[in-house]
């Protein structure tokens, strides 16, 4: 981007952003009259700002920011380029060959001819030359002056350039980063043991000399063609003594590199010696597993904060699938690099020696400290989060039951390997008798061992026990099942993904019993808004199901019901409609009509009324419904979880077709249901209590919606998070209550939190989306900013389009509203066919007394009689 033409890029950018969506294009082509060039930087730029997460928080502040860093980065481009060829020191600067946080990095050579000598140059850029960073500058250069240690790299001199700027003179390394050295050589576990080990002495060394790194990470971390390692940039590393020698915490502006940022450091704690060891567990981590300890692609920032807060790591010899590298990671080196990175400072290593002496103990197979107490370390932390919990007897029937009936199964399955199944019975047993025995008063005296304490307890035994991957599988995916019946929706997580692989390791052995574990981790993954994991594990499971040929059994109808379930949440209604057809078809091939059939029929007639709710086809959505009510009342009491269900998906379809004295009472069957037997702080309340909060809105009763909402919001946010849909679709019929009350301005607050969530995490092209724009729409038809209006309408309607076809009933609405804001705004051209185009749609789907119509039609009739 030249310097000359930022000007005129800033004054077509600033112009596009006032302009509705829809218009920027032809504006942007017309302002830059054929010239690809500057059209290309202008487009670019454009989608710099929408995709940033500082746009949507503060869209005044967040650009000036931007055109700052901007203007400073085209001035930055041509004073780099003069300093090419300046002389620095003794030094003639060759080339960039990097840029920190406040200073660009130059290679040069030595100018004279005495000997040959190439160094690092680092050189503050003008633009960032703040008291503070030039302040930073200058502790860099006191601190790589204290440190001489032949794996940091050196500091060879310091000054200020004739132009006024600070520079250092360092060691220049050609090296690899340590992680792509360790891939690229195919290192062994050994050789990463030894290279890592020399990475601790040199950060000892610092820590030796009061400095932290505190951004300590694959890229600083070079190896050179001899095998030597150099740690670089400590352009943020911090002293722990200040100037007058007193020992102090920093508190200035943080420059981390999340993948390797330490809780304390997410928390904005003072940084200790701790934080470097979080920093080199996770490398350590990365180098022994080929991954990190957690997933952080497409992840908004908060998602990735509140992982490294909360989400507890799996043991890196779960993650590789070669069985190989899995057995040399068992044990001690899953634990060393586990203990690195505990949450709690206090449970880490105590310093780098401590660290160092594991690593030695592994080498010399000696026993590990990182072992000790590994199952008091895990109920500690447990306890911290669960405070109240179940005896555990019913931890104890509920092990029984799954685990006998899966042995009783496997039994009738393959009665000619009596020896295999004898083995597999014995772990079995062993396994059942540790977990009885934590009830055992001489054990535990004065303790009240809950349902939770023998699940961690349970997951600990198979960790450390010998058992077959099988065993192991079909024991992990049981316990994850009952911490998500439990609640326990983190552990669940962790558990459910230790038990996948083992999944993959009994390959040879497959049951249906293991194989769902694929399908209750990919509904985990769903309930926490991981919707692309999600997806992965169901197609992961509907192969493992196929290549073993187990579809003609009742776990994998199960498990297609669970995927059209996924599909339905989606917005994939037709695909969710071919899966139920072909579960459904294996089903009418099944003998017999038990009541697991009943119930998975009813499941099917549940999904597929569902389906054709959000198509549109409303009778054909109730008739199912009404199929799978009937069924289930066959198989159940009045007063069961399933039939309120169906009393709720039910009250949704009355509701959607404006039949609201129904859906009320359909939605309070539901409630009553859900709250007795469930409990009134459960997921599944708060999704009626939104639906309850919908239909008092629209019966105008907006203090018991207000109600509704804040109950809704509470729930939805407890149970599934701030980024999920169901938080902001709670949030979005709160926004349209406070709205028809005269709240705008809070109004728009809420709807503007609500379409960030839905935009960031599902895209703007989900069916939700277009849920939210139709709603500012309303908001602003409200305040009688007709213009504003239709633009959000025309962008629900491209969505709804997209989504639902040219013909679904909720695209008609968004047709008829458009008709009244074209009406109020006075473009009668308009009118008419916007509300001829909404009719024509909701005619095939609504009786002429349906009040949507109703409405429509007196409309029109009214505008057409007042025609000149």
């Amino acid at each position: 981007m030249g310097e000359e033409n930022w000007e005129k890029i800033e004054t077509i950018i600033d112009r596009a952003l006032e302009l509705p969506e829809s218009q920027r294009d032809t504006f942007i082509t017309e302002q830059c009259k054929g010239n690809e060039r500057l059209k290309s930087e202008v487009t670019l730029l454009l989608e710099s700002i929408f995709d940033s997460e500082g746009w949507l928080d503060d869209p005044k502040d967040y650009k000036e920011e931007f055109y700052n860093d901007i203007s400073d980065d085209v001035k930055e481009l041509s004073s780099q380029h003069t300093l090419i060829g300046q002389k620095v020191g003794s030094y003639t600067i060759k080339e960039q060959i990097g840029k920190g946080g406040m200073g660009a990095v130059f290679l040069a050579q030595r100018s004279d001819d005495s000997f040959e000598h190439r160094v690092a140059i680092k050189i503050i850029r003008e633009e960032r030359a703040t008291q503070t960073n030039i302040h930073r500058f200058e502790q860099e250069q006191r601190i790589l002056a204290q440190l001489n240690h032949p794996a940091i790299a050196q500091l060879y001199d310091g000054g200020i350039t004739a132009d006024g700027f600070p520079y250092i003179i360092m060691e220049y390394v050609d090296g690899t980063p340590m992680d792509d050295h360790c891939r690229i050589n195919k290192c062994s576990i050994d050789e990463i043991v030894s290279l890592f080990t020399q990475v601790l002495e040199a950060v000892r060394y610092a820590h030796e000399n009061l400095v932290i790194h505190r951004d300590l990470k694959p890229d600083n971390i070079l190896i050179d063609d001899s095998g030597n390692v150099k740690i670089l940039d400590f352009g943020i590393s911090k002293l722990l003594k200040d100037e007058n020698g007193s020992t102090r915490p920093t508190e200035e502006a943080r420059l981390l590199t999340p993948r390797y940022a330490a809780p304390e450091q997410i928390r904005q704690e003072p940084d200790k010696t701790s934080t470097d060891i979080y920093a080199l567990g996770v490398v350590f981590y990365e180098l022994l597993a080929g991954t990190g300890p957690f997933a952080f692609n497409d992840r908004s920032h908060y998602a990735i904060e509140q992982t490294i807060l909360k989400k507890e790591p799996p043991q890196p010899s779960t993650q590789t699938a070669d069985s190989t590298l899995r057995k040399k990671l068992e044990g001690d080196l899953d634990a060393i690099v586990l203990k690195a990175i505990r949450k709690d400072p206090e449970d880490r290593y105590r310093g780098v020696t401590e660290f160092l002496d594991d690593l030695y103990n592994y080498q010399h197979n000696l026993p590990v400290h990182a072992r000790k107490g590994t199952t008091i370390y895990r109920l500690s932390k447990f306890f911290k989060r669960n405070k109240k919990g179940l005896a555990i007897a019913a931890g104890v029937i509920l092990l029984l039951v799954s685990l006998t009936g899966f042995y009783t199964w496997r039994i009738a399955q393959e009665r000619n390997h009596a020896q295999l199944q004898a083995d597999r019975a014995e772990e079995i047993t062993n396994f059942l008798v540790s977990i009885l025995q934590l009830n055992n008063p001489s054990e535990n005296v004065g303790k009240d061992i809950t349902v939770s304490d023998a699940l961690l307890h349970g997951i600990d035994y198979v960790e450390q026990q010998e058992m077959s991957a099988f065993n192991r599988a079909t024991i992990l995916g049981t316990i994850g099942s009952i911490q998500i019946n439990t609640g326990d929706i983190e552990e669940a997580g962790i558990t459910l993904e230790k038990g996948m692989a083992f999944v993959t390791d009994s390959l040879t052995e497959q049951s249906e019993k293991t194989i769902a574990i694929g399908t209750k981790y990919a509904e985990w993954h769903e309930d926490v808004g991981n919707t692309r994991e999600a997806e992965r594990y169901y197609n992961l499971t509907d192969s493992l199901f196929r290549a073993h040929q187990l579809t003609n059994t009742l776990t994998f109808y199960a498990h297609q019901l669970n995927y059209s379930d996924f599909l339905l949440e989606n917005g994939q209604y037709e695909k969710a409609l071919q899966v139920l057809a072909q579960s459904e078809q294996n089903l009418n091939n099944t003998a017999g009509k038990n009541p697991s059939l009943l119930d998975l029929q009813a499941d099917l007639y549940n999904n597929r009324g569902r389906a054709y709710k959000n198509m549109g086809e409303h009778r054909k959505a109730l008739d199912n419904l009404d199929k799978a009510l009937t069924l289930k009342q066959e198989i159940y009491e009045e007063n069961n979880p399933k039939i309120g269900r169906l009393y709720h998906n039910m009250g949704v379809v009355y509701a959607t077709i404006s039949d609201f004295g129904q859906a009320k009472k359909m939605a309070e069957q539901a409630y009553t249901i859900r709250v007795q037997t469930l409990g009134p702080e459960h997921q599944l309340v708060g999704s009626t209590l939104h639906l309850l909060g919908n239909i008092a809105f629209e019966l105008e009763d907006y203090e018991q919606a207000f109600e509704y909402n804040k109950k809704s919001i509470e729930i939805n946010k407890q149970k599934h998070g701030p980024e999920h849909f169901r938080y902001a679709l709670a949030i979005r019929e709160y926004a349209k209550t406070l709205s028809a009350t005269g709240r705008f301005e809070e109004a728009r607050k809420q709807i503007d939190q609500a379409i960030s969530i839905i935009g960031d995490n599902y895209g703007k092209d989900h069916p939700y989306y277009g849920y939210m724009t139709k709603t500012y729409a309303e908001i602003f038809a409200e305040v009688e900013d007709y213009a504003q209006a239709m633009e959000y309408g025309q962008q629900t309607i491209s969505n709804f389009k997209r989504n639902f076809g040219p013909q679904h009933p909720n695209l008609g609405k968004v047709f008829c509203n458009q008709a009244k804001y074209a009406m109020k705004s006075q473009k009668y051209r308009q009118v008419d066919s916007l509300f001829t185009a909404g009719l024509e749609i909701l005619e095939l789907h609504f009786d002429r007394d349906n009040p949507l119509i109703r409405e429509a039609d007196s409309l029109l009739t009214v505008f057409r009689a007042n025609l000149p």
